[in-house]
């Protein structure tokens, strides 16, 4: 497990993520896990004093997709409903969350909400901007549950660290973008922030190999931007909203100093 001690709702996001890999079935090798719990696979080593969180399980799912079986189907053959927005996937007692994600840029009709699957109903999958890179910086892993009674384990493709960056770089500017205190990712800030801890050689190797890939590679571009006016000085919106993840728990202006010495190294070596 990792350094910082879980909450509760990683137990049930990680029983979400075997659940929603078992209904998928034989897509399950054009799945990879990106999201807060791909993060915490990666920082089993960063210990910041706040907690783990995640709601739920963010799979993503890599075109050409397999016409049959019929996921939607399978997804509610599994005791899962359709949510809100396409993707959103709700276990029936309302616990566990699946969200199936497709990168924006990859589908036939970007910029939509919707993902087009073909054989697949219309509130499969949601379109997300920023994943791409981790159609090609991902590694197998083994996922077990953290249930003592549940002795499930799967074998997944997990998102690299660069890729992960990348994502929630352009999850921050949009909800930045959007203007709503209320949904600002306090926790995205933070997981971007575990994230820049590891090694920047590994970060590194993660963004070389993202940039040989010509439909992940402007993304990856456009991400580096986004981690610049993020998180490069001690007022930047991704510094602060780290900071604030940790106010009466930890130190705000010890987060924020570290957030930015460690993006500034990361983001020198990618532009030098």
């Amino acid at each position: 497990m990792p350094g910082d001690v879980p909450d509760p709702s990683i137990v049930v996001a990680r029983r979400a993520l075997l659940d929603g890999l078992e209904a998928l079935g034989p897509h399950a090798p054009r799945v990879v896990l990106v999201g807060a719990q791909a993060v915490y696979v990666h920082t089993p080593g960063v210990v910041t004093g706040i907690a783990l969180f995640t709601k739920d399980a963010d799979l993503m799912l890599v075109p050409p997709v397999a016409s049959a079986p019929d996921i939607e189907q399978a997804m509610r053959a599994a005791g899962f409903t359709s949510g809100a927005q396409p993707g959103i996937w709700m276990s029936g007692d309302g616990e566990r969350e699946v969200d199936l994600l497709v990168p924006d840029a990859m589908d036939s009709r970007p910029g939509r909400r919707a993902a087009s699957l073909a054989g697949h109903g219309r509130r499969t999958a949601r379109l997300v901007p920023g994943i791409e890179g981790a159609v090609v910086d991902n590694a197998w892993h083994s996922i077990a549950a953290l249930e003592p009674s549940d002795p499930r384990r799967a074998q997944i493709r997990v998102a690299g660290p660069a890729s992960l960056l990348v994502a929630k770089a352009y999850k921050l500017t949009d909800r930045l973008a959007e203007g709503r205190p209320d949904r600002l990712g306090t926790k995205d800030a933070f997981d971007a922030y575990r994230l820049l801890q590891l090694p920047a050689a590994d970060l590194l190797a993660g963004f070389a190999h993202i940039v040989t890939d010509p439909v992940a590679a402007p993304i990856a571009a456009k991400g580096i931007a986004k981690l610049r006016a993020l998180f490069l000085d001690a007022q930047a919106p991704g510094t602060l909203l780290a900071g604030q993840h940790v106010e009466g728990v930890g130190d705000p202006y010890l987060v924020r100093l570290s957030v930015v010495a460690l993006a500034h190294e990361l983001i020198s070596a990618l532009e030098g």
